[in-house]
């Protein structure tokens, strides 16, 4: 009897977005506590200004172009087998077409994120980006089953 596919209805992740907002936060923190460190100097308040202006377009626009290069679809279905060759997937789109068949690895296996390398695509899953009980089920397949 073949094995059940797991099947991973994966959806764009808040826990991202909020690491994302908080790591841009300390950013920002850290930038105006340097800048209040250098008015402290004596240094022209309108040149700190103009740094502070400065500092945060340039991580406007460094984030946008992350964001623009590194974006990913914002749902999409993973279907996963075991089979003798190790662990195969295939996308099945919105459409109804399925992909072909491709080889996943596993890169990382912690206790909150997974990352996937779907067919050479990597592929990071959050806790809340796919639902618990087919993450958990595709947990124990890359524990039990080595890759190669």
């Amino acid at each position: 009897m073949p094995n059940q596919p797991i099947i991973l209805a994966i959806a764009p992740s808040s826990w991202q977005r909020a690491c994302d907002v908080g790591l841009w936060a300390s950013g920002l923190i850290l930038a105006a506590w340097y800048l209040e460190f250098a008015a402290l100097l004596s240094v022209e308040v309108l040149v700190i200004g103009l740094v502070a202006i400065a500092l945060v377009a340039t991580g406007l626009v460094v984030t946008g172009l992350c964001r623009w290069r590194w974006r990913q679809p914002g749902s999409r279905t993973l279907w996963v087998v075991a089979s003798a060759g190790g662990i195969q997937s295939h996308w099945v789109y919105g459409s109804g077409d399925v992909g072909h068949t491709q080889v996943l690895r596993c890169d990382y296996l912690g206790p909150r994120l997974l990352r996937l390398n779907v067919g050479g695509e990597r592929l990071w899953l959050w806790p809340d980006s796919a639902p618990h009980d087919a993450q958990r089920q595709l947990r124990r397949l890359l524990l039990y089953i080595p890759q190669r």
